[in-house]
């Protein structure tokens, strides 16, 4: 599952995820995502730092983990943390919610597509 409110990126990472012959659900906010992994669930999730909701106001990130990570199955979740943005506070407050990984943007889609065969 990604959770991206840049068209373009999205495309990307769909592209690159179906080169390995692995689905993905994309969402352009953080409102969809969430309530997409409440109803089916998903194994990895890639979510960007910083987006806008469906109501066209910003939403971190880490909040929309927080928000997952407390249902069901959110515990058990794969995430990766997308930023054009990368500080010790960002891994700091990453690896305080578990998140798998964190990789800056630009990405490098042969580092996310190493990244996920390593966590499927």
């Amino acid at each position: 599952m990604l959770i991206d409110d840049e068209k373009q990126i999205i495309e990307v990472i769909e592209q690159a995820v179906s080169m390995i012959g692995m689905d993905i659900h994309s969402f352009l906010n953080g409102d969809l995502g969430i309530d997409h992994f409440d109803a089916n669930r998903a194994d990895i999730v890639i979510i960007d730092r910083r987006l806008r909701n469906s109501d066209d106001t910003n939403i971190d990130g880490f909040e929309i983990a927080e928000q997952i990570r407390i249902l069901p199955g959110g515990d058990a979740a794969k995430m990766i943390l997308i930023s054009g943005e990368v500080t010790a506070e960002v891994h700091q407050k990453a690896s305080e919610l578990n998140f798998s990984a964190v990789l800056e943007k630009p990405l490098s889609l042969a580092d996310l597509i190493k990244l996920l065969r390593e966590l499927a």
